[in-house]
């Protein structure tokens, strides 16, 4: 409407709203219109906290930020010009009891040059420990790339410490990993569970279900570890930004009742750092 310089009020909702692929996002129901991405979210002293990026339509007061502490670290690029790099390690991981468990190595990436394995658990990175997904990945972006960082992990009992040179993230990560890998293993990174092989039938894979990652696609569908399934189709459209999945599959929470379902999964996944 041209209204420039508008001031909306409310209050920070919530915090640790995973909608990026990088970092945690603040949910606010200060009223958000379109033309308000990229204005600032101030503070009752009149600070900048964050930065307005998205809102619902449909719901009323649930709208997004960035956080500053975010904004921060990449304003030095943005203020250079060009394409603001972002640093990574090429590897996804997930909030497990264990600790931060590796669930997928990017070939070629800084992660699987090192050695990293799946099932890895990340102790330390640059000697100090991570609990969080959004805390690591903080953390990696505040580094320059190339440039070097150490890593700790551990891997049933032993403990391996491994130096690895970070290198330019690109823009989609699970695209760039289907492009270097098969597609079972991206699975896992992706729908958040982790097969194994069992043979074919009728062309089609047969697997069994090893891993399930708390809160992932796959666990939210009631799928669980032990659990037999064949893949009838596998689709990826990135003009979408989705991938979906049909299988047929006996349920252990279903009585292993056989059934076909189908689920589906953003390709701007938030796990890789």
């Amino acid at each position: 409407m041209g209204l420039e310089k508008t001031l909306t009020t409310g209050i920070v909702s919530a915090m640790g709203r995973r909608l990026l692929q990088v970092g945690d996002s603040m949910q606010v129901d200060v009223l958000v219109n379109p033309g308000n991405s990229g204005g600032p979210l101030l503070s009752a002293n009149g600070d900048v906290v964050g930065i307005v990026f998205a809102g619902l339509q449909q719901f009323a007061g649930l709208n997004f930020a960035v956080p500053y502490s975010l904004v921060e670290k990449a304003l030095p690029a943005l203020y250079r010009g060009g394409q603001a790099v972002h640093p990574w390690l090429g590897m996804a991981v997930a909030e497990t009891d264990k600790g931060l468990e590796v669930v997928y190595c990017v070939p070629d990436e800084p992660a699987a040059q090192a050695g990293i394995e799946t099932g890895d658990i990340i102790d330390l990175v640059d000697g100090k420990p991570y609990k969080k997904l959004s805390d690591i990945q903080g953390a990696v972006l505040s580094h320059a790339t190339p440039s070097l960082v150490t890593v700790a992990v551990r891997r049933g009992d032993a403990h391996i410490n491994a130096v690895l040179c970070l290198s330019q993230r690109p823009d989609d990560p699970i695209e760039t990993a289907l492009a270097r890998d098969s597609r079972d293993n991206v699975l896992y990174p992706l729908f958040g569970m982790q097969l194994e092989s069992v043979g074919s039938f009728f062309w089609r894979g047969s697997y069994v279900v090893k891993r399930v990652t708390k809160g992932s696609v796959a666990d939210e569908s009631g799928i669980s570890v032990d659990d037999p399934l064949v893949i009838q189709d596998w689709q990826v459209d990135a003009d979408k930004g989705y991938a979906l999945l049909q299988v047929v599959i006996k349920k252990k929470r279903a009585g292993f009742i056989e059934s076909a379902i189908q689920i589906a999964s953003y390709l701007e996944t938030d796990n890789f750092i």
